[in-house]
């Protein structure tokens, strides 16, 4: 049985979407383990706890992520697994925190029904970020067996290098260029499937002081809004192209030399008449974005986006790539 399970993690892997294979992989280990919720982050092993920075949540909100924050520099369970990676750590909740000094931890636990639970940490001797799997359940009095936890750890590895080949095969389907390095997946509430570290550090040169698994408010304030292509300050650009529910971004640094236009697709239908799909390929030309690319970037036919190149050239007054965007950055201005 747990041979199929792997053959079919690995098939799945290849074929489907980064938030549905996610959802699916949980099933497939809920089959083998039975669990109601569970989490899969990565992140940074730090002396005062876990700072995740991606993360996969498994009927949990996404106010764990920030709850947990608050006390992982106490959980005793993140401990025991640091010190013995790759093994499974059972424990009971109710009891483990039972002490006066461990209520906020107790609180914790009772808040999000994890009244039974493991986890594994894996630390990744050639990278940064550590994953970690906890999986619980709401019944106190149904506990894993040690059997649950030798079967997680057989499962484990394959989890792990299952997801990797599913968000790199994601990210090689999203981004066109060569240039994957500064490449995100995230869900439509910000939460990081996937980040990379040129992409974090980017972000981190418009908001020195993140380093969470929810995207910056003000990042996704812009994404948020009808017709947004992306974010753009003076210091970065983030460029993004929604799929089903989730978000596919990419960051850029813009040079000091090149203006950031802050233009909306309003602003552009009021001013020229243009339509709202119109609009979109406005701004995407706008920052920088090839027009034989437009099409793939949207996720419209090549034929449509032709035809709308005209009528914006044509609505514009212009006829010339280096005429349009001379006449947006004055719009901006």
């Amino acid at each position: 049985m747990l041979s199929n399970l792997l053959i079919e993690l690995y098939r799945a892997a290849q074929g489907m979407a980064v938030d549905e294979f996610q959802e699916y992989s949980m099933g497939l280990l809920n089959s083998l383990v039975p669990f109601d919720s569970a989490i899969y982050g990565s992140g940074v092993l730090k002396q005062q706890g876990l700072q995740i920075h991606e993360c996969f949540l498994h009927n949990q909100p996404v106010e764990v992520i920030s709850d947990y924050a608050a006390i992982t520099h106490a959980d005793p369970v993140l401990r025991a697994a640091r010190a013995n990676p790759d093994r499974v750590i059972r424990f009971h909740p109710p009891t483990l925190f039972s002490g006066k000094e461990s209520w906020p931890l107790f609180d914790y636990a009772k808040r999000y029904e994890h009244s039974d639970g493991m986890s594994t940490v894996h630390i990744d001797q050639d990278a940064p970020h550590s994953q970690i799997l906890s999986m619980w359940r709401a019944d106190k009095d149904s506990h894993f067996l040690k059997q649950d936890g030798w079967i997680a750890e057989q499962v484990l590895p394959h989890f792990l290098e299952a997801l990797k080949i599913n968000q790199a095969l994601a990210i090689h389907r999203s981004v066109k260029d060569t240039d994957r390095s500064t490449a995100a997946i995230a869900r439509q509430n910000g939460t990081l499937h996937f980040c990379s570290m040129g992409f974090r550090k980017l972000v981190n040169m418009e908001w020195p002081d993140w380093e969470g698994a929810i995207l910056p408010d003000p990042l996704m304030d812009e994404l948020a809004r009808i017709g947004s292509t992306g974010f753009c300050t003076a210091t970065i650009r983030v460029s993004v192209k929604c799929i089903g529910e989730l978000l596919f971004l990419k960051a850029s640094r813009v040079s000091a030399s090149v203006s950031c236009p802050a233009i909306r697709p309003a602003l552009l239908q009021k001013t020229y008449g243009l339509t709202p799909a119109e609009a979109r390929v406005a701004i995407v030309l706008l920052e920088g974005i090839s027009a034989r690319d437009v099409a793939d970037y949207l996720s419209v036919s090549h034929h449509t986006v032709r035809t709308q190149l005209k009528q914006i050239y044509a609505k514009l007054g212009v006829d010339t790539r280096a005429r349009f965007v001379k006449l947006l950055l004055g719009l901006a201005q």
